[in-house]
């Protein structure tokens, strides 16, 4: 039981997901929601931004909220403010969809199941403190009917506990 408890402390960042492991791709965002030759993200932009993370526009009280409690007499964005806007929202989501989010990194292929080697590498580069002997250990204590595939359910189930 002691690897779990581990893998979890490892893992306590998980409301912060995206910025954590995926900064880079978070920048790509970023850069491609801004009109040509900005350097700065206006409201529209936001838009763009938010419909490429989250899959839909934003609410007008969160427009309000963003661009409101930016300096107002620009009402741009930079990189770092804008990073930090999303990992105050991811922090607030809930813990399923967080979850789903590292579920569906690790599936890179949308397979709608996880193997170890999917565990391995997606681990090995952005978690490396966890050994792969506690990944194989947890992986195979969730693959209870020896399939080599654990779906989300069980995924889910375990990061809840």
């Amino acid at each position: 039981m002691i690897p779990f408890l581990i893998l979890k402390e490892d893992l306590s960042s998980i409301p912060c997901l995206l910025s954590i492991f995926s900064l880079p791709s978070l920048h790509q965002v970023f850069t491609s929601s801004l009109k040509p030759n900005e350097n700065l993200m206006d409201s529209e932009d936001y838009k763009v931004a938010s419909i490429i993370l989250w899959g839909q526009k934003p609410k007008k009280t969160e427009m309000l909220t963003v661009f409101g409690s930016v300096k107002p007499y620009r009402h741009r964005l930079d990189f770092s403010e804008f990073q930090c806007i999303v990992t105050h929202k991811m922090r607030s989501l809930p813990m399923e969809y967080n979850i789903a989010l590292l579920f569906n990194l690790i599936d890179e292929e949308d397979k709608h199941f996880i193997t170890l080697a999917d565990l391995l590498k997606v681990f090995g580069q952005h978690f490396p403190a966890v050994s792969q002997q506690i990944l194989k250990e947890i992986f195979t204590h969730l693959d209870s009917n020896h399939t080599g595939r654990l779906h989300f359910s069980k995924f889910c189930a375990f990061l809840k506990k």
